[in-house]
């Protein structure tokens, strides 16, 4: 499988809100690569997905453990 294709497959707006939680299912979260909104990141898109996973954990914990 080339590796573009596992960009945007649970798209942020479509399928995940923007804290990475799934709309359908509760506290399921998605913090990788797939969550990228439009398949953007260059050629390598290393930043964008740990920046994708700290945001998301981020989000999990505010959510869910309060600060």
């Amino acid at each position: 499988m080339p590796p573009y294709l596992i960009h945007s497959t649970m798209a942020m707006g479509r399928v995940v809100d923007e804290g990475g939680e799934a709309y359908d299912v509760d506290r399921l979260f998605v913090g990788d690569h797939s969550a990228i909104p439009n398949a953007l990141g260059g050629q390598n898109p290393t930043h964008t997905g740990q920046a994708l996973a700290l945001r998301t954990a981020e989000a999990v914990y505010d959510r869910y453990f309060g600060r």
